[in-house]
């Protein structure tokens, strides 16, 4: 569910200057990459890679299918975090996809 005002609390509250904290262990180096955006909002591609210490190219890399999904976006020099993203919907359209494939339908991504 989203939570405008406690995002814009966060937003309000965050100094520019600070450098991100790294992301607590989440099992994956993707998921860190999403914890931070989740935590810290919209960041360059340098501040990650510094974040989780790794290469801006790798940051990219793991960022490819979460952006291709819709979970994350990158706009304006930065990588955001789409709030309006729902797992169990995105699934069901991936098997509403595979369905259709397997009766001889071309489907394409909305996403490019």
């Amino acid at each position: 569910m989203h939570q405008p005002f406690a995002d814009l609390i966060r937003l309000a509250t965050r100094t520019a200057s600070r450098a991100p904290e790294r992301a607590p262990s989440s099992g994956t180096r993707t998921g860190e990459l999403l914890h931070l955006l989740a935590w810290h909002g919209p960041m360059h591609t340098v501040e990650l890679a510094s974040a989780v210490a790794l290469p801006t190219r790798l940051v990219w890399g793991l960022l490819k299918v979460p952006r291709h999904r819709g979970q994350v976006e990158f706009s304006s020099g930065k990588w955001t975090l789409n709030r309006d993203y729902c797992r169990q919907q995105q699934d069901e359209l991936q098997a509403a996809a595979r369905l259709l494939r397997a009766n001889g339908w071309t489907v394409q991504s909305p996403h490019p």
